[in-house]
């Protein structure tokens, strides 16, 4: 798949000039579709391609083109330049042929992971496309190609996914709660790792099997699988927190309650004080 791959030294720097892009975190200025890079040499390369994380282009670290560059400029317009070849239409062209090696890129992979003989006759079809006339490329319906490939793609998936579930339309919200225990990161019965026993704490700081006698071998209703060093030192901890909390709830009661003494239209007065003469 190597012709599937940009190869930047055999293209003409297509995707900086004729892409547009406007400034951002992937850009730092803003170009207009059509017009060069302020970056891009005289040869066709990036005078800051090792440096364009840290001048703000992290965009053109990401971009692929799947190697549509070298093949617009060195097949479909046969290795001449857009400074001197039709300049527009090459800009045209080049997203064009962008989108249908995406295409071939998806059905090379489709292909290597589940061979059949549609997906290399697809394969062959959208290359054929790909070198053809700038005219010609241009009157393809690209969005009709695709949703051929699309309906070999989904076909190729469900073939490769018939032995593992389907999610597609699921609702997968809250689903992290129906996993099995080890998935949520909690512990299994480990006398016998049959079945998904979930631990629950018990005094000691040691966890039991929930249902007790759930059937596992060694389980039953005084079977403590797991002592966990640190779950005795967390239960204490709670115990403290929780013991804490309790005597601040108390005190504020009683605070309301001698609030409510005072305040009392029936509660008993205390005898003022004698003052002396």
């Amino acid at each position: 798949m190597d012709e599937l791959k940009g190869d930047c030294a055999n293209c003409f720097g297509l995707c900086c000039v004729a892409l547009p892009f406007a400034r951002s975190a992937d850009f730092a200025a803003t170009k207009d579709a059509g017009t060069p890079c302020k970056n891009l040499l005289a040869d066709h390369r990036c005078g800051i391609h090792d440096k364009l994380r840290s001048k703000g282009y992290s965009g053109c670290t990401v971009y692929d083109c799947f190697g549509a560059g070298q093949r617009v400029s060195q097949t479909v317009f046969a290795g001449v330049d857009w400074r001197t070849a039709e300049r527009q239409k090459m800009f045209t062209v080049f997203p064009v042929v962008r989108q249908l090696h995406e295409l071939l890129w998806y059905l090379a992979e489709a292909g290597r992971l589940d061979p059949h003989h549609d997906l290399t006759q697809a394969f062959a079809e959208v290359e054929r496309h790909t070198v053809a006339s700038p005219e010609d490329i241009l009157a393809l319906d690209v969005p009709e190609i695709r949703a051929k490939v699309n309906v070999l793609l989904l076909r190729t998936s469900e073939r490769l996914r018939t032995s593992a579930r389907s999610y597609r339309g699921a609702d997968l919200i809250g689903a992290a709660a129906q996993q099995e225990p080890e998935q949520r990161g909690l512990p299994r019965c480990l006398p016998d790792r049959r079945g998904p026993h979930e631990l629950r704490p018990v005094a000691g700081g040691h966890d039991r099997c929930r249902p007790a006698g759930c059937g596992v071998v060694g389980c039953g209703p005084e079977h403590v699988p797991v002592p966990d060093p640190a779950a005795g030192q967390r239960r204490a901890r709670q115990r403290e927190d929780e013991a804490a909390r309790r005597v601040v709830a108390a005190r504020a009661l009683d605070g309301r309650a001698r609030q409510a003494s005072l305040t009392s239209p029936t509660a008993p007065r205390r005898p003022l004080p004698a003052v002396a003469d």
